[in-house]
């Protein structure tokens, strides 16, 4: 297996149903009081943060 596709795997089990969240996050682009970043950006390093550390402040772990 390549290993990018290893990594998306290996998140998608560490935090589970993270890729529904970061679907529902970017089409939330500019609504709901979300900023409306660029087309390109599919959803700001920030925003994937937030989604992995659920919406809480505080530390979450790059490793899987």
């Amino acid at each position: 297996m390549l290993r990018p596709l290893k990594i998306l795997k290996d998140f998608g089990k560490k935090y589970p149903g993270c890729w529904k969240l970061m679907e529902n996050f970017a089409a939330s682009r500019g609504k709901d009081g979300l900023p409306d970043w660029p087309e390109w950006c599919y959803v700001p390093v920030a925003g994937s943060y937030a989604v992995i550390a659920g919406g809480r402040d505080g530390r979450v772990s790059d490793r899987v």
